[in-house]
């Protein structure tokens, strides 16, 4: 995906179980989502969402995140949500006007047509994987999360102007909190 990019999705980490540096809470690369997609974060920029169970973390899509690693003995359970506009789908909601079992004696067109393809690069997939998958049944290619044509597609594509944009500065201190980060007075 061409970063930087309009922010379309906006994923939600919440917090199952507490988040700790220790445990390998959510990573998330300040400002990521502002910066050239080829550009390697340095380590002060990766900033350790450490946050209570019932918490959660909302972040723009293009944000380069991830789990650190969980150097403890305790787990970490946590539920991602990925968040869209309403906009970014048909009228109509076609998966329930046409689920599987009907779009399936539909042609191929078609189907990709209503739905059953990606929307866009990282847009649509199911299961980790392209939605057309489930009327390939023993496809054994690798899962794909995008194509090839929809991504020349977006290559060309005017980007929204976001504005001036500044990335918020990194911590100097490793285990500090996301709410820490964006100035909010510490608790």
């Amino acid at each position: 995906v061409k970063h930087p990019c309009p922010p379309m999705i906006m994923p939600a980490m919440w917090a199952l179980s507490d988040f700790t540096s220790e445990n390998g809470g959510t990573q998330i690369v300040l400002g990521s989502h502002i910066r050239e997609h080829h550009r390697q974060p340095y380590h002060d920029e990766i900033a350790r969402a450490a946050m209570p169970a019932g918490s959660v973390l909302i972040y723009t899509g293009g944000t380069i995140h991830g789990g650190g690693e969980n150097s403890s003995d305790v787990t970490r359970t946590g539920m991602a949500l990925q968040y869209c506009w309403s906009w970014l789908r048909q009228e109509e909601n076609q998966y329930l006007a046409n689920p599987p079992e009907i779009a399936r004696e539909y042609p191929e067109r078609l189907q990709r047509l209503i739905g059953y393809d990606f929307g866009g690069p990282y847009l649509g997939f199911y299961d980790g994987d392209n939605p057309h998958r489930i009327f390939e049944p023993g496809s054994d290619d690798p899962k794909q999360r995008s194509n090839p044509v929809i991504d020349a597609r977006y290559n060309t594509m005017e980007m929204l102007q976001l504005g001036n944009v500044t990335p918020v500065p990194a911590p100097e201190r490793e285990g500090e909190s996301v709410a820490s980060l964006t100035g909010a007075p510490p608790d």
